[in-house]
């Protein structure tokens, strides 16, 4: 058999990427700007096989050893629910992050916005406004009446604020957590915020919740940000002891 080298290869390709989140302050889809980066990748000279018809012969005679040999190798375990088990993952690192920027934000600032333009959220206003839509989205993934306790764009005092937005997440858990493949993809019947009635996949609602609090969790980092805060997700981590 001989090997034969092949022209070297140069690839470039371009990623578009917002490195804390998607940024996003209120209902507007065209605050979103998201930072790009370019990277280039090379590829090394790539070995061509060149196989001349006595060595072919000798390959055939060999496929059965080769396929035996495969065979004999370990199945890796299949995970049981990879989508549901990659969504609750998903939403449960999110959630977290949340949460840690709710409470690194100081109460002084709860109130405050990034631009003079009344109809932005207040910081308070996205953290409730995340409750809001984990109340009403995965009460209806689980087929219950909405436990929201009303009136939590009037909030102000953090403590409020936390409480209800740990309490939304709470519920929410319960979602997620019961979620399998299987479950989410039954159909169920949804009332929309503004009251329009319509069907999605359950597993489909627990993803634009998931989306959706990604979302804010965007519009939340900037608001540290401004404030010289780093984000919880973006701290420093301590090294690990050798």
């Amino acid at each position: 058999m001989l090997l034969q080298k092949a022209p070297g290869l140069r690839h470039t390709a371009t990623a578009a990427y917002t490195t804390e989140g998607p940024i996003h302050f209120g209902r507007d889809p065209a605050s979103l700007a998201p930072n790009t980066a370019r990277t280039d990748y090379s590829a090394e000279r790539v070995p061509v096989l060149e196989l001349s018809y006595g060595n072919m012969n000798k390959l055939i005679l060999l496929l059965p050893v080769l396929a035996a040999s495969g065979f004999a190798q370990p199945a890796a375990p299949a995970q049981a629910n990879p989508l549901s088990a990659w969504l609750r993952n998903a939403y449960t690192g999110n959630r977290n992050n949340i949460v840690r920027t709710a409470e690194k934000m100081p109460e002084e600032n709860y109130g405050m916005r990034p631009g003079a333009q009344t109809e932005v959220r207040t910081f308070g206003q996205q953290v409730t406004h995340v409750a809001f839509y984990n109340y009403l989205w995965c009460s209806q993934a689980k087929g219950e009446k909405n436990p929201n306790p009303g009136n939590l764009d009037k909030l102000t005092s953090k403590a409020d604020i936390l409480k209800v937005l740990n309490d939304a997440f709470t519920y929410c858990d319960g979602a997620y957590n019961a979620l399998t493949d299987a479950s989410g993809a039954e159909t169920i019947d949804i009332t929309q915020e503004n009251g329009r009635q319509t069907r999605s996949l359950r597993m489909g609602l627990l993803t634009l919740n998931y989306g959706h609090n990604n979302e804010i969790y965007g519009s939340m980092v900037v608001y540290l940000r401004m404030k010289n805060l780093v984000p919880p997700a973006s701290e420093p981590r301590t090294p690990q002891a050798k």
